[in-house]
């Protein structure tokens, strides 16, 4: 079944059946509501759309940001491990410069009397302690500050890390109420459909009680009130079914011709009487589409194939 656009709506146009047509001023009433209301869902739709589009760009931007955290905090264990690598080499080459210059020490000394010798030891001993000494501190100074590094990238990390997944937490949260108003707004432009086909199937139709109206001759060109359908009258289907079968006991006895007495109605403008036409055959209810659960058909389709310029292209109509 194919989707009705607001254009659609905008011009369709009934087909007259002679006394027994609708009354124009009500139809396009009718059909006024039915355009604001689905062009004010559309619009809504369509506000939906891009708020989602909003949504999942906040999203892959979350997702870069803590990707961003995480190379950060890789580049932090790695400047670590460069610092104490570094600090290392440094103290070994200290030491190193250090223990040579005391074996050139302990060789010079040897040379020398043994107070000489004593003496070059003791300072040999404190040179290598002092140099121990330095190279602990260093050792030690390199392994606070690569700690405080990596604390300081860890913090940053959890920080980010938790902010991040708040918000996406509130964001999904917000996407999933944006998706329910969506489905309410689909479920509401559904019945508002439904609702419109129900009311023009159910119209009466009063062409057999118009047959054995009986018309003085010398009122034949007098014009007359008619009677017309008003939306109470449609909405009452127990009072249509009602309608129906008397309408079918009469069409049953022609032999009692007898003219049929309508209940005086509200005054309505008058009209020119004209011979009765023979009513045409009803159209047979449209298919419900299978595709879609709600009977509403394909709207996504519809949605993505109607831009909001198509809609408005028929405003004329109702001006």
């Amino acid at each position: 079944m194919k989707m009705l656009t607001p254009k659609d709506l905008r011009n369709h146009e009934f087909q007259m059946s002679g006394r027994n047509g609708y009354l124009a001023a009500d139809v396009d009433e009718y059909m006024d509501e039915v355009y604001s209301s689905y062009d004010q869902m559309f619009r809504e739709n369509a506000e939906i759309v891009r708020k989602l589009q909003v949504l999942a760009d906040r999203l892959a931007k979350y997702k870069d940001d803590e990707e961003n955290i995480r190379n950060a905090l890789v580049e932090a264990q790695r400047m670590k491990n460069s610092i104490i690598v570094e600090a290392q080499q440094k103290a070994q080459g200290q030491l190193s410069e250090t223990e040579e210059k005391i074996r050139a020490a302990r060789e010079s000394v040897d040379a020398q009397s043994g107070e000489i010798l004593d003496k070059a030891r003791v300072e040999a001993d404190e040179i290598l302690k002092d140099a121990r000494a330095e190279a602990a501190e260093i050792i030690e100074r390199a392994n606070k500050k690569a700690t405080d590094l990596l604390d300081t990238a860890n913090a940053i990390y959890e920080e980010k890390v938790g902010s991040v997944a708040e918000e996406a937490a509130k964001e999904e949260a917000y996407l999933a109420k944006v998706k329910a108003e969506s489905a309410k707004i689909r479920k509401q432009l559904s019945d508002t459909y439904q609702m419109q086909m129900e009311l023009l199937s159910f119209a009466p139709d009063f062409t057999s009680e118009v047959e054995h109206v009986e018309v003085p001759e010398e009122a034949e060109e007098a014009p007359v009130e008619e009677t017309f359908v008003t939306g109470e009258e449609v909405l009452g289907e127990r009072a249509y079914q009602e309608t129906q079968e008397r309408l079918e006991a009469e069409a049953a006895t022609p032999a009692a011709e007898e003219p049929v007495v309508f209940p005086e109605p509200d005054p309505e403008p008058e009209v020119v009487e004209t011979e009765p036409e023979e009513a045409p055959e009803e159209p047979a209810p449209a298919p419900a589409d299978d595709d879609d659960d709600d009977g509403f058909g394909d709207i996504d389709k519809y949605l993505a194939g109607n831009s909001y310029e198509d809609i408005n292209e028929g405003n004329k109509y109702f001006k």
